[in-house]
């Protein structure tokens, strides 16, 4: 059996704890946040969902490492359910305690420098896996399987959006994740590739209208 910890208990933290739960052999989900009532009430839940008493909160501010170091020391795998720009340092902490880790992502610069990391990964006999969220991440691994079961491929068309089933005024958007993640994707460039070659595209340009039929 494993001990995961998930480092932010909001909607994709408490979601991943429960698929931890329900499939991952857990014999351990710490639910550490900063907002110890939060944690408590998704890992109350959690436990009755499953039947379970396999979460526990935990009360510890993403930015006091030496409080994670000391709770993480027996923990297999890590998720981060915190902002983008906590990840680099939190991958950091995991290399230093043996734990593998795993984020949703959602920042190129981040990823990039995470990916730097991946000797020190390796010695310390790790897996360190970002963007692991819907988009970057799912759509990802949907478009992988695609490429390995067909015997060619002409266009593969992925779109993410956060589409309510009932549209709520005023944004008529489904935010599952930190607000910060959402501004970051439509700030500054985005990175394309365009005859081979990777490109910066400013973003809110070269935009595309899709009309759903009623």
């Amino acid at each position: 059996m494993f001990k995961y910890a998930i480092i932010g208990s909001g909607k994709q933290g408490t979601a991943s704890a429960y698929d931890l739960i329900k499939f991952g052999n857990a014999e351990k989900v710490l639910l550490i946040d900063n907002d110890l009532k939060a944690a408590e009430k998704s890992a109350k839940k959690l436990n009755k969902l499953t039947n379970s008493k396999v979460c526990v909160p935990l009360k510890i501010n993403v930015k006091n490492k030496e409080e994670l170091l000391q709770n993480l020391t027996d923990i297999d795998s890590i998720i981060s359910g915190v902002p983008y720009y906590f990840n680099l340092e939190l991958t950091k902490i995991a290399i230093q305690v043996g734990a593998n880790f795993f984020d949703f992502g959602g920042n190129t610069d981040v990823v990039k420098s995470q990916l730097s990391l991946n000797n020190l990964a390796k010695e310390n006999n790790i897996s360190v896996v970002p963007d692991c969220g819907m988009d970057p991440g799912m759509n990802i691994s949907f478009i992988q399987y695609l490429f390995e079961n067909y015997d060619e491929l002409i266009t593969v068309k992925s779109y993410g959006a956060g589409l309510m089933q009932f549209p709520k005024a005023p944004w008529n958007y489904e935010l599952s994740f930190h607000i910060n993640g959402l501004t970051n994707e439509y700030y500054g460039d985005a990175l394309f590739i365009r005859k081979g070659k990777v490109v910066e595209v400013p973003t809110l340009t070269d935009y595309e209208i899709l009309e759903f039929p009623k």
